[in-house]
């Protein structure tokens, strides 16, 4: 590691790791250096991406500290490193709709910048869609091993994973068919969304670890950002995202599909956890539902005309 410090021309007091990064102390300044597995070029063109939201006014970015040579990225060890400034912590909780409205922002003002790079659009395809039937299966074992187990799932509730996987497969097939895959939008996509890439320091949050963002829908942060929360309410995070994103009408039904894939499950059953806070995970199914239900609402069967004349 000192190799990369003598880059940075760090002569530290100080040097820890903690909440995985390095904390290098050197007199007043104390900076957060992190290691990445991440191709150097990647790294290279996401610096450049998110300097420019920043430049475009978005204030919950940390800049990324150069090195005596000017790089930004020293490649060592079989590791890429950068350097951002070190933020305390501060005990403060941050809701998810507050969240919603800074990583609205930030989609926002970074859909500009992901136009540029229109080779690096991602285009999903029916690999998902295979991946998310394997877990579908994966998920109703589990989900079996539990009642046996003498977990008690109401006949009403045991039917909520397989109906929200079948919706979500089934949207996800009829989008790769009818838009070839293509998102409606693109922007820089985090996709890592969870508290430990969230800093909130006294000065306020800053997204944290774009290792392995890409250009991709913005829905797909957006859905996870509700599944990590569902303590909140699905539709007071989708309000507070579009305060500063508003949807459109082909994002919202995008959305719908990922809200219907249970991913809080599908995390569990490949942790094959035993003990599940079972009210509380279909609860947030439900509520999810209630939400697509908006997003994407059912056709009504026109009645007939003699049931009008009636």
């Amino acid at each position: 590691m000192w190799e990369v410090i003598h880059a940075y021309g760090w002569n530290p007091t100080s040097v820890q790791h903690r909440g995985g990064v390095w904390e290098v102390v050197e007199q007043d300044q104390k900076y957060a250096l992190k290691e990445s597995r991440v191709p150097r070029e990647k790294l290279y063109v996401l610096h450049q991406m998110l300097e420019q939201v920043r430049a475009a006014g978005y204030q919950h970015l940390l800049p990324w500290v150069p090195t005596e040579d000017g790089e930004t990225i020293v490649s060592a060890y079989g590791s890429n490193w950068y350097a951002t400034p070190w933020k305390e912590l501060a005990d403060e909780h941050i809701s998810a709709t507050e969240l919603a409205a800074s990583l609205g922002c930030f989609h926002r003002l970074a859909e500009p910048v992901a136009a540029k790079y229109p080779k690096l659009h991602q285009v999903m395809n029916l690999d998902t869609k295979n991946s998310w039937k394997e877990r579908e299966a994966k998920v109703l074992d589990w989900q079996s091993s539990l009642e046996e187990n003498e977990t008690k799932i109401s006949q009403k509730s045991a039917n909520l994973p397989k109906n929200s996987f079948s919706f979500a497969i089934r949207g996800l097939d009829r989008f790769v068919n009818t838009e070839k895959g293509v998102a409606p939008r693109y922007t820089i996509c985090h996709q890592r969304i969870h508290s430990s890439n969230v800093l909130t320091s006294e000065d306020g949050l800053y997204w944290i670890d774009f290792d392995h963002a890409e250009l991709d829908t913005p829905i797909k942060d957006l859905a996870t950002l509700i599944h990590r929360n569902p303590e909140e309410s699905p539709a007071e995070i989708l309000a507070a995202y579009e305060q500063e994103n508003k949807l459109l009408p082909k994002e919202k039904r995008l959305l719908a599909i990922f809200l219907s894939y249970p991913e809080r499950l599908v995390r569990a059953a490949e942790r094959k956890e035993e003990v599940v806070d079972i009210p509380r995970e279909f609860s947030h199914i439900q509520e999810c539902q209630k939400l697509v239900k908006k997003l994407w609402p059912s056709k009504k069967k026109p009645r007939s005309r003699q049931k009008r004349n009636r």
